[in-house]
């Protein structure tokens, strides 16, 4: 895997990671659906794109992320309410 599909892969993974930690927050109870993060890559064509535009991606997504979880208004009964999986994809975005 070269150095672009590891970075691409990370943006990608960053944007459904913040959308999942989202619904979390909103008190969103519908299933979530699982993605196949193996066949993103080959269609989003990664190696043909320049490293440093796709760093600028992931800082975007990241910087997006951080965001929407300082602004994130607790669930019902606090951070202890909320699945680890919301709060530690929330406390990894403002590190």
């Amino acid at each position: 895997m070269e150095h672009q599909e590891v970075v691409g892969h990370l943006a990608d993974v960053e944007r459904i990671m913040a959308y999942r930690a989202l619904r979390i927050a909103r008190g969103d109870t519908t299933p979530l659906p699982g993605f196949d993060e193996n066949a993103y890559v080959p269609v989003a064509k990664f190696d043909a794109r320049a490293l440093a535009d796709l760093v600028g991606e992931l800082r975007t997504a990241r910087a997006a992320t951080s965001r929407c979880c300082a602004r994130s208004t607790p669930m019902r009964g606090g951070a202890a309410a909320r699945p680890a999986a919301s709060r530690s994809a929330c406390a990894r975005s403002r590190s």
